[in-house]
């Protein structure tokens, strides 16, 4: 993974929020690093550091079995991958079961 790719997600202990677009402020980078998965966004609740997580392991998932996500990454395409990681991995309801 980038370091690109992180400071789009992650920047000063700030997480975006990928529902409703804005920084959950975790006040630093330790504290959003120990931040529990179920964490809902302060603005509407969405579990967004869950979904991230699950994107993340996915994408794991792919760049190892696919070599044309590796080359995506490779060459810099993030919002291509960002965009098709949303198709593949689209955020769970409250009420769905969390593998």
């Amino acid at each position: 993974m980038t370091d690109d790719l992180a400071a789009t997600f992650f920047q000063n202990g700030q997480a975006l929020c990928k529902s409703c677009g804005r920084f959950n402020d975790f006040g630093s980078s330790q504290a959003l690093y120990h931040a529990h998965l179920l964490t809902p966004c302060v603005y509407c609740g969405f579990r967004f550091l869950l979904h991230q997580s699950r994107q993340m392991d996915k994408l794991k998932e792919l760049l190892s079995t696919h070599p044309q996500w590796l080359e995506q990454v490779k060459h810099g395409d993030l919002k291509l991958l960002g965009k098709r990681l949303d198709e593949i991995v689209p955020p769970i309801d409250d009420d769905q079961s969390v593998d």
